[in-house]
Parts: structure tokens; sequence; C-alpha cells
């Protein structure tokens, strides 16, 4: 238990009485002036703050009593109110009786990690106390209670400049704190909503706060009164941010960001000015208790800042990227910033944003061993390339320049081959993911190797399928593979209708497209693939034949004439699809139109596209 030293002290204090009444009316004291000192033995849960706290206030507890002793000593029924019960009276309701501290200043403090040693000089006001004990002994409510009550009638009225004048009016009458006062934070959370009926005195009374205020009470006061200047003005400037710099040098150190992020409501320049004056002072070990070092400051900036000011965030992480250590954290504060700089609409409004965000994350690209990074930072960098995962969706719906970042992979192959092959997604996935952007991968078939794969009998048709989407993905590389694939396409238009079906032969013709086959044997079969009744194969095979262009048209002329009507409309489309040739417009003006509309209407459009 906490022992506290015996106190001595002289108080002189004149009362009248009033005899036969139950409560003492006193006349005006004084206040007085003690010089004590207590030393608190800290619990396991005790930090330098609290500890502090705890000992300043029992040492505050002790003065009251002490005056409180005296006082009940001019008490007519002193009988009914012993030492005992002031000294319960005052724990219980210390945040009433505190009204009577008038001053207190701290003289010495010391902290071992264990006790923590305070002397301090306390003003008391003796009438402050008899008020105190008379509310309690009469049942009256108390300041505190009455204050609450007023804000709270005040603040049922219409905003206007007399209600909020009334307001300020209760503020200036006594300090903040978080115990009997707390309806001052009430004042100032509505003072700070309502721009439109605005105090003259109410700013300069908030700011005076803060050099009155115990460290303890900064965190919550300060970012309130950050946040209520920039509502009123829009900046902080001149003295009141002479205060902030005085002030955030003792505020408890892991609440440096609840100012920082009050501050990121400034504009950006303003916002920089005073996030440069921060920054100095941590390079000049003043900021926060305990001081915070380099890397934990600018931490809590990018924290509090990217929301607001992604642009200050790209540029003091390339300005510190030294400095910070956690590559993990960076992980995903790249990503962010890389996100924010190439977002459609960033990327019109704010180039050099953009170009910030390029640099960010070539660096981290550059200098970070990605093999080192935990699952939930390479998690993050995944996250850049799931949009071209997800090509397939219309162009509205992308919101990032997904073309830079195709680039980017580019200039990245092995980080991002690693970062895709880390992920826990079907491995299929991943191969043409890879595939399709030309990045190394460690466990892929190659196409001879893919092919013998689709004609294993042991793996399902869906897994016989997969090795034929990696046959597409590679792209004209298949072209090693063409016979094979010819051979597939010819045994799957016997095949019974089904799904595996149709994705199997939009598969090979694909795979035939890319390559660009001329063998005849794979144009007929495309030729045929025409009439297929299997859902979009007849239009991958009118791309695979324009794409194949000249050679096909030869094949096509022949075929056209044994075709069914279907087959032939479709041939011709695939015919105003090809490079403009005279010779097919010259063959789509002899095909004869005359008593079939729906022919006719398919020769003039390829008509029209060959001579467009």
């Amino acid at each position: 238990m906490n022992n506290l030293p015996r106190l001595y002290s002289r108080l002189i204090v004149s009362f009248l009485f009033l005899l036969g009444l139950s409560h003492a009316a006193v006349l005006h004291a004084d206040p007085v002036v003690f010089v004590r000192d207590y030393t608190y033995n800290a619990s396991e849960n005790d930090s330098k703050v609290s500890a502090r706290k705890a000992a300043l206030e029992q040492l505050q507890r002790a003065v009251i009593e002490e005056v409180g002793i005296q006082v009940q000593a001019s008490f007519s029924n002193i009988e009914s109110y012993n030492e005992g019960q002031l000294k319960q009276d005052v724990l219980s309701n210390f945040s009433t009786f505190s009204q009577a501290l008038t001053k207190t200043k701290i003289l010495e403090e010391k902290w071992n990690g264990e006790t923590f040693y305070i002397k301090a000089s306390i003003e008391v006001d003796p009438d402050g106390v008899t008020g105190a004990i008379n509310a309690l002994a009469s049942n009256q409510p108390d300041l505190c209670t009455a204050n609450k009550e007023k804000v709270t009638a005040l603040l049922k009225k219409p905003a206007n400049m007399e209600r909020n004048q009334a307001l300020v009016d209760i503020a200036l009458t006594t300090h903040f704190d978080e115990g009997c006062n707390q309806w001052q934070y009430t004042i100032l959370s509505a003072l700070t909503a309502d721009t439109d009926y605005p105090i003259a005195d109410y700013q300069t009374f908030i700011f005076a706060q803060l050099n009155q205020a115990e460290s303890y009470d900064l965190p919550k006061l300060m970012p309130k009164v950050i946040y209520y200047a920039i509502r009123q003005n829009g900046d902080i400037i001149g003295n009141e941010w002479e205060t902030i710099k005085k002030e955030i040098q003792r505020i408890p150190a892991k609440y440096v960001f609840h100012v920082l992020r009050s501050l990121s409501n400034l504009e950006s320049e303003s916002y920089q000015e005073k996030i440069d004056d921060v920054l100095q002072l941590s390079e000049n070990g003043k900021l926060g208790e305990p001081t915070i070092d380099t890397e934990k400051v600018v931490n809590a900036i990018i924290k509090a800042s990217l929301k607001n000011h992604a642009q200050l965030v790209a540029q003091l992480y390339l300005d510190y990227a030294e400095v910070l250590s956690d590559k993990n954290k960076q992980a995903s504060l790249v990503r962010k910033i890389y996100e924010k700089g190439h977002s459609k609409a960033v990327t019109t409004k704010n180039p050099e944003l953009t170009e910030l965000a390029d640099k960010v994350i070539k660096h981290f690209l550059t200098n970070t061993d990605l093999e080192q990074l935990d699952s939930r930072a390479i998690g993050a960098l995944y996250g850049l390339v799931r949009p071209l995962m997800n090509e397939k969706r219309s162009l509205e719906r992308q919101s990032h320049d997904n073309q830079h970042l195709k680039e980017l992979l580019k200039s990245y192959p092995n980080q991002f081959a690693y970062i895709v092959e880390s992920q826990r997604i079907a491995a299929s996935t991943k191969n043409l993911f890879l595939l399709k952007y030309n990045l190394p991968a460690t466990n892929l078939c190659q196409p001879t190797e893919c092919i013998e794969q689709v004609f294993n009998r042991d793996l399902t048709p869906a897994e016989q399928n997969t090795y034929l989407e990696y046959l597409v993905a590679y792209g004209n590389k298949a072209s090693g593979v063409e016979k094979s694939v010819i051979r597939l396409l010819d045994r799957a238009q016997a095949m019974s209708s089904s799904v595996h079906r149709s994705q199997r032969k939009k598969a090979l013709i694909t795979i035939l497209s890319n390559i660009k086959s001329t063998d005849p044997d794979a144009i007929n079969l495309l030729i045929k693939s025409l009439e297929d009744f299997d859902y979009k194969v007849p239009d991958d095979a009118i791309e695979a034949l324009a794409l194949i262009d000249y050679p096909a048209f030869e094949l096509m002329v022949a075929a056209f004439p044994d075709s069914k009507e279907l087959s032939q409309r479709r041939m011709v489309e695939a015919m105003g699809k090809m490079t403009s040739s005279g010779s097919i417009v010259q063959f789509l003006k002899s095909i004869p139109v005359a008593d079939n509309e729906h022919m006719r209407f398919a020769v003039e459009d390829a008509i029209d596209a060959q001579t467009r």
C-alpha cells in the first residue's frame, strides 16, 4: 500500500457560525498554498503516465483532507462528521472536491519504473472545500452536476449566437478535465460542429487550456482543439501553432498519432509546413514523452496522412525509406500509394502523385527481398495484380490503370512471379496468369508436356481442359503442338455435346488462331465449326478464320458452294473481317442474294467492312 507521509501545515481561516443550524455558513477565506510530496508504488499495469496521475491525485486528496479536517473543527455538529467519514467522502467524490484546487505546480518528479516520487505546490480554496462538504451533507447537486445540467439544457435549443454565447460563458468558468468537467468536451464538440455562430473568446480560451492541462489530459484535448480551429478558420497559424508545438512535446508518446490525424484535416500546403515542424521536433529529441524516434514519427505521419495527403506520404516514404525498418508494414503502404496514384480519378488530375506512386513501388520492389516478407505482406502485394485476374470486367468497372500495371509486371517479372506463386489459389489460376503475362514459372508444363496431359485418360475432362488453357496462354509458343491440336479438334467435333466438349473446342480453336495455323486440315476443321451448335463455338471459328486471313479465304471459297446457308453467312462475316482485298470483294459481289434477304444483309456488311 502507499503510505502518505505525515502532513504538516499551518492554516488560518476565519469563520462566522450560525448556532443551531445543521450546516456552517462560512465567510470568504483566501486560498492557501501547500508544498507536499508523495511516493507512489506502481502496479504491474502502471505506465509512467498512469503512475504520475495516481501520485498527483493522492497528493491532492491529502491536501484537501487536511483542509477539510480544519474546516470541520469549526462545524457545530462536528461529532456527526468525523475524520474517517471526510476521508471517505473525498475519495468517493474527488471530482467534486477537486474544484477547490485552484492551482497545482509540479516542483519535482522521479520515475524509476517501480515508484513515482512527486513534489508539488498546491493551492487550495477553503471555501471550495466547505462548499463541497455542505453540498454532500445537504444532498444538493454539486457544481459539476449543475454545470452539466445547464449545458444539456442549452444544447436542446436551436443553435444561434445567444445559445453559443451562453455555452461559452459556462465554459470560461473552469478548466477542462475528464472528471468533474467532462461537460467541457460536450461544449467543445457542439461548437466545433456549429461553424455558423462562432464566439470570438472561445478559441483563445481553449488554446490557453492546452498550456494549463496536465500531460495526461492532452491526448483528448489537443486533437479536439486543433480540429475546432481548422473547422472555424481553415488553418492554425501564429501563436496557436506555437502553442501546439510547445505542448506536443509533453504529450504521452503513444498519442502523438491522434494529434497528427487531427492536423491532417488541413489543406496540403499548410499540412506540409506543420509536418516539417513535427519532424524537426523529432530530430531534436523534443517530440512526445518519452521522446519518439524518427522511424516512429514517420510511421505515425504516414498512417495519419494517407487518406487526405497521399502525395505527401509518397514523398515521405521516398525520403525516409532507409529509416523504415519494417518491410512487412511497407508492403501494404506501397500498395495503397500505388493504387491511389493510379486510380482513374487521379491519373489525369494529379500526374505528380502518379509519378511519385511509380517511384515508390519501384523503390520497394528493387530494394526488398520478397522471400523475407511474411504471408500477410505478400498478400498485400498480390492485391496489386488482382485487377488483372478479373480483366473480363467491363472497363467502366475497372477503377485503376491496368496498362501501367502490365508494364510493371514486365519490369519486375521475378518479383511478381514470386508474389503470385505464394498465394493459396488454384494452381491452374496461377499458371494461366504467369503464362499470360510471360512471368517465370517453376511448376508449369511446356507445350509438348501439356498436350500429353490432354491425351492422358487418367485425367478427368476438366483436368484435361486445364492443360488446353495453358496452351491457350502460351499463345504462338504452342505452334510446336499444331498437329496434335488438329487431331484433338477433329475428335472433339465427333464427341457428344457437353460443357467440357464446348470448352475443349473453344480452347482448340483459340490455339489454332493464336498460332495462325495455315494447315489445310486445321482450316477445314474451322470451317466445319461454323456449323456447330455449341455456345459461341461458331463465333470463335469466325474470329480464327479472319485472323488466319487469305489462306483461309481460299479454302472457304472452295467449300462455299457445298455449305449450308448458315455456314455460308458465317463465312461471309469472316471474309469481311479479313485484310482488305480486291479478290475478297469480288467474290462477295458474286454471291447471289436476290431471293435471300439474310444473305444480302451479310454480304452488304462484309463489303462495307472490306471497302471502309
